[in-house]
Formats: structure tokens, sequence, C-alpha cells
């Protein structure tokens, strides 16, 4: 499916894994994708021997992925729901135990917001939700560890856009972001194509100077790193001190 979408899929899945090894330079990798989706990238970084634990707000998204997962390795992985604010609340999501956590795919802008309601983020509040996802994904990490994470360029963000793509269960999942430049906040639908419930998120505009001042509250360090394969997107590596 990756592979049809993007046909430097395996590129980009390299450069990920090249990112995660030389980052944690020798130590053994403890990883969570703390927005795992339909498993893009993540599942294969598992199937090429790394650590992974999975974590999604909405689990049912990576149902077939991760089902097709356990049974080409043969575990019996579960992904974990969680948002990023409430993670010291969920027992399967420990303290200080992961050294490199994923929030990657311009996830982290749906901080501001919230799903299939008439909530409509205003700037502080939506600063203070950033702050609070980011302290939640900071108390799962080791010191010393690392989270990846990225948005698009802030002269890339897009207007609208549309995107769908089959599963290997045969359901279609259909994403749609739109954004009019006199609103301070966007809003965007992610559903199965033959699931009559669509799950409607509103977000904020997240920039690049707001997320770094974010992330330097939270205490990270901070760092912008540029990948030959995510063009579109600033890419930071977040460190935990």
């Amino acid at each position: 499916m990756y592979t049809e979408l993007y046909p430097d899929y395996a590129s980009i899945v390299d450069e990920i894994k090249g990112v995660i090894i030389s980052s944690l330079e020798g130590a053994k990798p403890k990883i969570l994708d703390s927005c795992c989706g339909s498993g893009f990238i993540s599942k294969d970084l598992a199937l090429a021997g790394l650590n992974m634990d999975f974590a999604d707000k909405n689990p049912a998204f990576g149902a077939s992925f991760i089902a097709d997962l356990n049974a080409q390795l043969g575990t019996n992985k579960k992904i974990i729901k969680a948002s990023w604010d409430q993670y010291s609340k969920e027992p399967l999501l420990p303290e200080n135990h992961y050294n490199f956590v994923m929030c990657r795919g311009n996830s982290f802008i749906y901080a501001s917001g919230d799903i299939n309601s008439d909530f409509y983020p205003d700037s502080v509040g939506a600063r203070q939700r950033y702050v609070a996802s980011l302290r939640g994904m900071y108390g799962v990490m080791q010191s010393g560890g690392f989270l990846y994470l990225d948005k698009y360029k802030d002269e890339e963000e897009p207007f609208e856009c549309t995107v769908g793509y089959e599963l290997s269960s045969g359901k279609d999942i259909v994403w749609y972001c739109h954004r009019k430049p006199d609103l301070q906040y966007r809003e965007a639908s992610i559903g199965l194509a033959d699931d009559p419930g669509v799950y409607m998120h509103y977000c904020d505009d997240l920039d690049e100077a707001l997320l770094q001042s974010c992330a330097q509250k939270v205490g990270f360090q901070f760092r912008k790193i540029t990948l030959k394969h995510e063009k579109n997107f600033a890419v930071y590596l977040l460190q935990k001190p």
C-alpha cells in the first residue's frame, strides 16, 4: 500500500531508522509511536527489528496494520488508547521508559483541538494543550531520550488537501483538511470510507516558533534536523536532559 503512494517509501523508512540508531548511539531502542495511525513507517521499523510500542487516540484506525504485524512477527502487540496529555494516567505507558518517541506526520497540531465536538481552539487554549501534550510525552521518556516531532513547514501548510488510501483489509481511509485564510483554526476529518462515523478534528495553526517555545517551556532541548525524504516537513529532535 505505502509503496504505491510513496515510490521512495523504503528510503523514508531507512532514513528515519538511521535517525533513531544514530541518536541512541548504541543504546537498545525502546520506541513509542505516539500517534501510530495506520502504521505508516512504524510498522516497517518493527518489521526491521526495532522494539516498537504503539499508541493512538483512535486505535481503530490501526486495527488492520497491528493485526498484520502480529501475524508476521508472531507477537500480540496492542495499540494503547491514549491522548498525549493523559499519558501520566495510563499504566501501560510507564514513566521514564522510552528512549525514543515518535510524533510524526504533522500529527502534533491536533493536540490543540478535539474530536467530534463544537470545540474551536483559541490561541491561549491551544498553547496550553500543546504544552500539556509535550509534558505527557516528556514524562514517558528516559533522561537523554529523544522525541521525533514534525509538522509541515510554515510556508508549506496546505490550505486544503484530501488523501485516501486502501488498507490491507480492503477498507479505505479518507483524510481531509481545510482552512480558510481568515480563520485561525483548521478542521480535518478522518474516517473509514464505508463507516458512517466521521471523526472531525479542530485544531489551531501551529507555527514553528510556537512549537519551539512550547517545547522549551516543558524542558526539552530543541534541535531541528534536515531529512532528504521529508523535505516538506520541519523535523525536530527534542531531547529530554
